[in-house]
């Protein structure tokens, strides 16, 4: 005889009662036993087939005395502390944690328990202040969005939110052909998915990319084409500078030339007081952004944030790969820490900001509380049911560029709320070029580049960029 298996529903919620009624509904082999709630008024009351019994807290004891088989979290908006000591909770117990995606995966999907999943490490992460149930950002309602960087993982998760928006149309541009038809090729299987139109072009081709400009007419323009690993940047610096400044300068130029009312720059935490070229090449790029908008009078912004899990060069894939290997580990720094959101919430913020009606403003998204990297790894090893201390961790040093923290800001920085959820607009403090001195900056880039002179990139980055530091700065030019 097969065995029912004895569910513990955390959360007595909204989500938690469509659940618990799909559970019934579904009838498979799954039998709700019982609830938690911290919310003392929820006590005793119903949750579909089932009443709460108890807080959270009482969670190790209700598991004994009903004979509990698993847990289900069904709280979206649980915070990333919070779900951890549930998760942490039932591993020494034994039980397997199923849970509901975060607000920002359930975009226009119905709730049911054919969502619940295993906890991932993005859930451990969760923040709970950002307001992702909002609809799709009305301006993109009946526009030609073009995306640049649409195969990678940002520019795909823009395209999939945008198009939920109903646009016109969303113009997929990427220089590579695998990503771009791998994203054309899932999005348009997609009900409902408005006309997709795949583009191979290079960024830092200006001829190429203005006659994509001029065939496709784009209203709206997210550039997320960018080089961002940052040793591997350190090591080619003339193609950091080729594609993160001359291919923004080339997407910026076309933008205004064809009187695309509206484009938004997503950038990085690795812009503020840069360590790797990438970073400072990522700066003179949100630079480029102020300085058209305020020439063409257009809403033309850039966005700030730091790294996204699941996406390409993340630490997390390397970490799963090591500790599906066995182990070891291998870290920089014990000390070293990032500011994390998942990939799906940071492009929803990202679109919000799209919509602020400002041109020349740099936005950051606020990440909440910058997480340690060796925490991070202790997380994916209890999530893949490993103990404490069977892989070990090795420490190799810095590499090329990086820092052991960042910064979303510098402290000069004058930073204000926008009204829009976690979106903040920063004015910067230090003096940084515009006009002619913009000009010649990128110019004398532009020049070293195609020249793959590394001296002369650096040390025009750092006359430009008066908080930029790197150990590979040459000596002054007598």
């Amino acid at each position: 005889m097969s065995h029912t298996r004895r569910i513990l529903l955390v959360g007595a919620g909204y989500t938690a009662r469509i659940v618990a009624d799909e559970f019934v509904r579904h009838q498979r082999g799954e039998e709700l036993i019982a609830a938690l709630d911290d919310d003392p008024a929820r006590l005793g009351q119903p949750v579909g087939p089932v009443t709460v019994v108890g807080p959270v807290a009482s969670l190790e004891q209700i598991v004994q005395s009903h004979a509990v088989d698993e847990v289900v979290v069904a709280i979206p908006s649980l915070s990333g502390p919070r779900l951890r000591a549930i998760t942490m909770a039932c591993r020494r117990l034994g039980l397997p944690v199923r849970t509901m995606p975060g607000i920002v995966e359930l975009l226009g999907l119905p709730i049911t328990p054919t969502q619940l999943r295993p906890v991932e490490l993005g859930d451990l992460l969760r923040r709970t202040e950002v307001a992702c149930d909002d609809p799709p950002p009305a301006y993109l309602r009946g526009q030609r969005v073009l995306i640049t960087g649409a195969g990678g993982s940002i520019g795909r998760e823009l395209a999939r939110q945008v198009c939920r928006a109903a646009p016109e149309c969303v113009i997929l541009l990427g220089h590579g052909e695998n990503s771009i038809h791998a994203a054309h090729a899932e999005m348009s299987g997609e009900a409902d998915a408005p006309p997709l139109v795949p583009v191979i072009a290079d960024i830092t081709d200006r001829r190429t990319l203005a006659r994509v400009f001029s065939a496709h007419g784009p209203t709206v323009v997210f550039h997320a084409a960018a080089h961002k690993h940052v040793p591997l940047m350190e090591l080619h610096p003339a193609e950091a500078v080729r594609n993160n400044v001359i291919g923004t300068r080339n997407v910026l130029a076309c933008a205004e030339a064809a009187g695309v009312p509206r484009l938004l720059l997503v950038s990085t935490d690795k812009a503020v007081a840069p360590a790797s070229v990438m970073g400072a090449s990522k700066r003179v790029g949100e630079w480029l952004v102020r300085e058209t908008a305020l020439r063409s009078g257009r809403r033309y912004v850039a966005v700030r944030f730091g790294n996204v899990l699941g996406s390409r060069g993340s630490v997390v894939p390397v970490l799963e790969r090591q500790i599906l290997r066995g182990g070891p580990i291998t870290l920089t720094h014990p000390d070293m820490s990032r500011f994390f959101m998942t990939i799906p919430e940071a492009v929803y913020l990202v679109l919000q900001a799209g919509g602020l009606d400002d041109g020349g403003e740099l936005y950051v998204l606020d990440m909440g509380a910058p997480v340690r990297i060796v925490d991070l790894a202790e997380d994916l090893l209890q999530l893949s049911g490993r103990a404490p201390g069977t892989v070990p961790i090795v420490f190799t040093g810095l590499r090329p560029g990086e820092k052991l923290t960042e910064a979303l800001w510098e402290p000069d920085s004058e930073v204000v709320a926008t009204g829009r959820g976690d979106i903040l607009r920063v004015t910067e403090g230090s003096p940084s070029p515009r006009g002619p001195a913009l000009d010649r900056l990128v110019r004398r880039l532009g020049v070293a580049a195609r020249r793959g002179d590394a001296d002369a990139i650096y040390r025009h980055l750092h006359d430009g960029l008066a908080t930029f530091t790197s150990s590979r700065l040459p000596l002054p030019v007598a």
